[in-house]
């Protein structure tokens, strides 16, 4: 018998607009934005990505 095994997805979830926001503050494409978001890439670029959007996200819930 095999066992379901649930993968656990990675990822930054953000509301419509920021990733094009991000994007813009950061001189780069969406895609590069939500490849970071997502974790596809781990660049120096991509934490800083990440590190915004937690910054943005942290803004909205205060």
């Amino acid at each position: 018998m095999g066992t379901n095994l649930v993968k656990k997805e990675k990822r930054i979830w953000l509301r419509f607009g920021m990733q094009r926001e991000i994007a813009k503050i950061m001189g780069c494409t969406e895609q590069t934005v939500w490849n970071a978001l997502t974790y596809r890439t781990d660049s120096e670029k991509a934490q800083q990505i990440r590190a915004l959007a937690e910054k943005k996200l942290q803004e909205l819930n205060n």
